[in-house]
């Protein structure tokens, strides 16, 4: 449960600098990695439901731009 806030924290720190692919990256790597976790260290229900809010959030904005992911 800790790692959640520090991906999550660290995608909002690039998406307002236009690293939006970074940042989706950064998403799809955290949906990977919690399969290999055990509670507690595993996300939370609230953790995961914010990354997958934040995933659509970036994939919109990357079409907006016309960038790929």
């Amino acid at each position: 449960a800790i790692l959640g806030p520090a991906y999550l924290r660290l995608a909002d720190l690039l998406e307002p600098r236009g690293r939006l692919d970074e940042a989706l990256d950064l998403v799809d790597l955290f949906f990977k990695k919690q399969t290999d976790l055990k509670p507690p260290h595993a996300p939370t229900e609230a953790q995961r439901s914010l990354m997958s809010l934040h995933k659509t959030r970036l994939m919109t904005a990357l079409k907006k731009t016309g960038q790929t992911a």
